[in-house]
């Protein structure tokens, strides 16, 4: 608590990442419906597993719960837990671009602890981006409609 007071005190932002939000009850804090403005939300950060991967070897309790709280069937969980960031009331949305692009964890960057084999990945040379025009148009609604796009 005196990490939280203290963070509140300097108006600092606050972190949600919702690869945390499934176990326990409904207060806990990485829930979407338990954030606030002031903080940042993440579907996931450099040091967790891809989305795809997390949900992949997840225990099916814990798949249960993931899907009935976003009401999807998975299919493209990647991206709903892209949605379910921007959607936040969290005044900030940061996501991996391994999300963005679906990709399993052979695709990690970071697994804390281990000294090898970290910060290797790459997403290619610069043709990626004209195979990611249809993300970027994708993530671009999504931030329509979720009033993330910068007002003129």
């Amino acid at each position: 608590q005196d990490v939280v007071d203290l963070r509140e005190a300097i108006e600092a932002p606050g972190m949600a990442v919702l690869q945390f939000a499934w176990g326990g009850s409904a207060d806990n804090p990485h829930l979407s419906h338990n954030h606030y403005e002031n903080c940042v939300v993440y579907p996931a950060t450099h040091d967790n597993e891809t989305t795809v991967g997390w949900f992949k070897r997840i225990p099916s309790e814990e798949k249960g719960k993931v899907l009935a709280y976003l009401g999807t069937s998975g299919k493209d969980i990647a991206w709903d837990f892209i949605r379910a960031s921007m959607s936040s009331v969290a005044d900030l949305s940061i996501f991996l671009m391994q999300d963005v692009m679906r990709l399993d964890n052979s695709a990690r960057m970071n697994t804390p602890g281990i000294a090898e084999g970290n910060w290797a990945w790459r997403m290619g040379n610069t043709k990626i981006w004209r195979k990611l025009e249809r993300q970027a148009e994708e993530l671009r609604r999504l931030a329509e409609i979720t009033g993330r796009l910068p007002s003129n």
